[in-house]
């Protein structure tokens, strides 16, 4: 496996469709420092696949040896009838086909294979090639991760096929050769198709959902004058309905397939569609058709049935979601996807319990509530499928403005076996103009205080708002006083400073030099622009007076002035003056501090991605010190510059806190001094461009999950594991804030 991985890195990875033949493939080293794989095919020759002095590697060699391994051992053909590096004629051109499985007289292909690295991507148009040469009914694009298979049923160009043919289905086509390729196909598309195929299917390889759909906008979706995520989405959401109706059905059998006859898909497909609406309302209107032709619909179709959807992987699901969703509606509104690395280091440090309400306000693909769900789910043991769809139907809630995005929610929450969901098409910021749905809901629970909703009673709030666009609405703007009107300066007038010396030089009988009153006014700016001195607190005025009494004090050029008197006259004689800001727009993430601390109860929790300006510029002060009065801070965490990348380079910080109940602030904990967890991540989960990184073991092998998902490289699982740490010792110093980290 060493060598595998120097040729392929992560082999197991990537190449999920085979990983199970790895141990299969016997690498060799012929000579010093060169390894050899020798071919299943007839031809059984010896492969170069490392060359340790050159460092050349073969992946595409690797990944052809597997394919061809599984022709013969899942597929049943005879290794003599399979050929590597054929010639084949593509009209006036010759080239040569990577894999060539012939049909009985071993001169006529049955199959053409092209074949590529894992990282290289499938060539359609070439595959579309080897469906137009002489002979040849079936093309395969495969590289590992992802397989393409068309057939072609003359006279229409090209379709595709949920899997390959077996030796035995090709056999009982080959005594009709003149109806060979409708043959094949029939005998495919007839095989028995349940939950149970699929479920074993998916055991032995696994898909990749994104790949699929980066194939199909190739294939069909980018030339078929649709919207590609309108569709995609459509058949996701059909394909949910069916394996989730098919546990019911007597046998388990699936509707979701090709029927062979464009048309009869279609109609079967469509027939889902008006099913899964009426069961599962509020996600499409009642209106809304599939708008694929009969004939591109049958293609996609027959490429997404083998992917195995409901309570599948999310963590595949949500990294094709997060392609699907256009540009519109990510950083032009600054909906950025959270990476689930971050998500599950929230999750584990506000450590919620299975009674507690939850609700993401900005919820984009649910990935809060899904986590903090699966969070729940393994802390108290939920193994029974009941008791989960109890709790996720209960306690998760999601808010989004925008429509697509609470689709997917929808649609992810169904797929990790919810079934039902509080998520809600709504303006989080605008809370007049909700829903009466959605209110009926919250009266329902019991969450809401009063009729406005204004202030609500969730125990958690776990949320990345967008922190890209204003809001310009006056009737929003004015809602959030309680934070903007927090923006004002308040400073000391240096108007009257003449005034003032006149008086000090009559009332003590001295004179000044000629530049005090300009050396005054001087440090009256300094103390205005000093971060540090806030001259609404009374101690901060005292030091503020100090300073200036002891300069005037420097600045008597005759006669004698005692600091202690100065200060007392000081303290009567200086105006201050505040100055409130005019609001034309305000940041959308602004808006969203108040409004998260305006949805938690008394003593709730919550953990908000913020950009790092709110924890260092000078200008948002205010929204520091609304947080400090509202809410205790538990802690900051830092978040590496590339978390967000590729859809932007905005650094980003964790803000934990927790709410103070009415006594608590009545107290006066507000405002005393408390330790604060300060941390941030320096080992990025992601490269300059985006891509994930993933961590490896001592032999370059990736380290994988309980999901065989490749864990990624990061340092905020640490952190994570600091700040559990850091908070059980403030609980057993008594320091009660800290009671939800106990169990």
């Amino acid at each position: 496996m060493e060598i595998l991985n120097r040729i392929i890195p992560n082999i197991e990875t990537e190449v999920p469709l085979s990983s199970r033949y790895l141990d299969k493939l016997e690498v060799y080293e012929k000579e010093q420092g060169k390894w050899f794989l020798k071919s299943f095919d007839s031809g059984a020759r010896e492969k170069l696949v490392l060359n340790e002095e050159s460092g050349k590697r073969e992946p595409e060699e690797v990944v052809r040896q597997l394919f061809i391994y599984e022709l013969i051992h899942e597929y049943g053909y005879p290794a003599e009838r399979i050929k590597i590096e054929q010639q084949v004629k593509f009209g006036r051109e010759k080239k040569r086909a990577d894999v060539i499985l012939y049909q009985n007289d071993n001169e006529t292909p049955l199959i053409l294979a092209e074949i590529k690295a894992p990282n290289e991507k499938i060539d359609v148009q070439q595959l579309k090639g080897y469906l137009n040469a002489e002979g040849s009914p079936i093309g395969v694009g495969f590289n590992g991760k992802s397989i393409s298979r068309f057939i072609r049923p003359y006279p229409r160009e090209f379709d595709t096929i949920r899997d390959l043919p077996f030796e035995h289905e090709y056999q009982l086509a080959a005594t009709d050769i003149e109806n060979l390729i409708s043959k094949i196909k029939g005998l495919i598309n007839d095989r028995r198709w349940t939950l149970n195929e699929l479920d074993e299917i998916n055991k032995k390889k696994q898909f990749n959902l994104r790949e699929k759909i980066e194939t199909l906008e190739e294939l069909v979706l980018a030339n078929s004058g649709v919207d590609s995520f309108d569709e995609i989405f459509k058949l996701i959401y059909i394909k949910l309905y069916d394996e989730f109706e098919a546990e019911n059905r007597v046998n388990q059998p699936l509707y979701f397939r090709d029927y062979s006859d464009a048309q009869i898909t279609y109609d079967r497909i469509s027939q889902l569609f008006e099913e899964a609406k009426r069961e599962w309302k509020e996600v499409f209107e009642d209106t809304e058709k599939i708008k694929l032709t009969p004939e591109h619909l049958e293609i996609v179709v027959g490429e997404l049935s083998e992917i195995k959807l409901y309570g599948a992987n999310l963590r595949i699901i949500d990294e094709a979601f997060e392609y699907l969703v256009p540009d519109v509606s990510k950083g032009k509104k600054g909906q950025y996807f959270t990476p689930r690395v971050i998500i599950d280091a929230c999750v584990k440090m506000i450590n919620p319990n299975r009674k507690e309400y939850i609700l993401d306000p900005a919820c984009g693909s649910a990935g809060f509530l899904l986590h903090a769900m699966e969070y729940i789910w393994d802390k108290y043991n939920m193994s029974s499928e009941t008791v989960r769809r109890r709790y996720a139907s209960k306690y998760l809630w999601g808010l989004d403005f925008e429509e697509r995005t609470t689709k997917i929610s929808r649609a992810l929450m169904l797929i990790a076996g919810d079934g039902k969901f509080h998520i809600y098409k709504e303006n989080t910021l605008d809370f007049s103009k909700w829903s009466s749905n959605f209110k009926t809901d919250l009266d329902r629970e019991e969450l809401s205080i009063d009729s406005s909703n204004r202030f609500l009673k969730f125990d958690i709030i776990l949320s990345n708002p967008p922190f890209a666009g204003d809001i310009r609405e006056k009737s929003i703007i004015n809602q959030y006083h309680d934070l903007l009107g927090l923006r004002y300066s308040f400073k000391m007038e240096y108007g009257n400073i003449n005034s003032i010396l006149t008086s000090f030089e009559n009332e003590f009988d001295i004179v000044f030099k000629k530049d005090a009153q300009l050396s005054i006014k001087n440090k009256m700016q300094e103390i205005n622009g000093d971060e540090d001195i806030n001259l609404e607190n009374e101690e901060d005025v005292n030091d503020a007076i100090k300073k200036l009494s002891s300069l005037i004090v420097e600045l008597v050029e005759e006669g004698e002035a005692h600091e202690h008197l100065l200060e007392a006259r000081l303290k009567e004689m200086i105006k201050y003056k505040k100055n409130e800001s005019r609001w034309d727009k305000v940041d959308r993430h602004i808006l969203f501090i108040e409004r998260i601390t305006e949805m938690l109860r008394p003593g709730g929790r919550a953990i908000i991605v913020l950009p790092q300006g709110i924890f260092n510029n000078s200008n948002e002060k205010y929204v520091r010190k609304f947080i400090a009065e509202k809410a205790r801070i538990l802690g900051v965490v830092g978040l590496h510059g590339n978390s967000f990348k590729p859809h932007t380079g905005t650094k980003t910080s964790l803000l934990i806190i927790k709410k103070y109940t009415e006594n608590e602030i009545k107290n006066g904990l507000n405002s005393i001094n408390y330790p604060i967890f300060f941390a941030s991540s320096k080992l990025s989960f992601k490269n300059n461009s985006g891509n994930y990184i993933y961590a490896q073991d001592d032999d370059s092998n990736p380290i994988l999950d309980k999901e065989h998902n490749p864990i990624y490289r990061t340092d905020l699982f640490h952190i994570a594991n600091a700040f559990v740490d850091w908070s059980k010792k403030k609980l057993s110093e008594g320091d009660t804030m800290f009671k939800f980290i106990e169990n």
